[in-house]
């Protein structure tokens, strides 16, 4: 609305996608309107044509979380997609929710650590636990899974292998790491029937006043 102007562009191969990604610092605009413009090069026949789809288009506020995700390659971010889907954005609401206990001494527990692994089998990497241990530096972080992530080495993080749809499982963990938790974030298996277990059997768990 104030008449002030931003670029970005970006260049990809024929089949190619990716994020296009702008930022805009500062405030001074209640309004933002996007012009698109394509422009194809190297077209070997002349007579051919080409297009460009948009998949999604997304406005949100920044917040140290979400860039967090981002970094750590997270699809709880702004930019890293959830297998051919789109990125998540659940850095947007944590930060709402979350950010006035980030310096506090707390138990966190995550449910469901890497979305490849659902895929390949083989875990490789925990982005959202790293994420979390970066963001809470005071925090005790617990992550469940039902594959092997002991592999990890990050301070003050302990991670456990079951299944959250197994009530066996669950209890083990809560018998082992005798905690209680002030925030649950069950980002697992997505199967309603599994979720109903993990809360049933892990809600008792929660601190009062805690978030589940």
């Amino acid at each position: 609305e104030d008449g002030r102007r931003f670029q970005a562009s970006g260049s990809y191969l024929h089949g190619a996608s990716g994020p296009l990604v702008v930022r805009l610092d500062g405030r001074g605009s209640d309004a933002v309107t996007i012009e698109l413009s394509v422009r194809f090069e190297d077209l070997h026949d002349t007579q051919a044509w080409g297009s460009v789809e948009v998949t999604y288009l997304v406005a949100h506020a920044r917040n140290d979380l979400l860039d967090l995700f981002d970094e750590m390659g997270s699809d709880k971010g702004a930019t890293v997609r959830a297998g051919t889907g789109f990125p998540h954005l659940y850095g947007v609401v944590y930060h709402q929710l979350l950010q006035p206990l980030r310096d506090e001494e707390l138990n966190l527990l995550e449910i469901g650590l890497d979305n490849e692994s659902k895929e390949s089998g083989e875990p490789a990497d925990a982005p959202s636990l790293r994420a979390w241990r970066s963001h809470f530096p005071r925090a005790r972080v617990y992550g469940i899974d039902q594959h092997d992530f002991s592999f990890l080495d990050l301070d003050g993080t302990t991670t456990f292998q079951g299944d959250q749809g197994d009530r066996d499982d669950l209890k083990r963990f809560i018998a082992e790491n005798d905690v209680r938790f002030r925030i649950v974030i069950d980002d697992g298996s997505h199967a309603p029937s599994d979720q109903q277990v993990s809360l049933a059997t892990l809600f008792p768990a929660v601190e009062p006043g805690g978030w589940y």
